[in-house]
C-alpha cells in the first residue's frame, strides 16, 4: 500500500495521527515530500520504525526541512529496522549540520 502525501499541508500533530492510524497497516510506502514536518514530527515517526508492525518499506523526506534534530530520531528509528530499503531526502533542504550526519554513523 502506498500513502503519497506529498505537497499537503501535514504538520507534526498531522504526522502523529498518521503514526497511530498506521501502526496496524500494511502500509510500504509513504511519500512526505514539500510537507510541514520538522525534527519534533518525526518523533513518533520513528518510534513506528523501531516498531515490528512496521513495514514500511520507502520513505520519502525531500523537500523536508527536519535539521539535526530529525536527523538524530531517524537514526534511532532506522536501528533494528529491518523493512525500509530507501530513504530520500535532500541534504541541501533537510538543515542537517556535522552533528546530524553523526547520529547516522553510530
Amino acid at each position: 500500500t502506498i500513502l503519497d502525501l506529498d505537497n499537503n499541508p501535514i504538520d507534526d500533530k498531522g504526522l502523529q495521527e498518521l503514526v497511530a492510524g498506521i501502526t496496524n497497516a500494511k502500509l510500504e510506502e509513504l511519500w512526505l515530500s514539500s510537507t510541514l514536518i520538522t525534527g519534533a514530527g518525526l518523533r513518533s515517526l520513528s518510534t513506528y520504525l523501531q516498531s515490528e508492525s512496521c513495514c514500511l518499506r520507502t520513505l520519502d523526506l525531500t523537500r523536508v526541512d527536519f535539521g539535526d534534530e530529525g536527523a538524530m530520531v531517524l537514526a534511532d528509528g532506522l536501528k533494528g529496522n529491518t523493512s525500509l530499503n530507501s530513504l530520500y531526502f535532500d541534504p541541501d533542504d533537510s538543515g542537517i549540520t556535522d552533528d546530524g550526519w553523526a547520529a547516522f554513523s553510530k
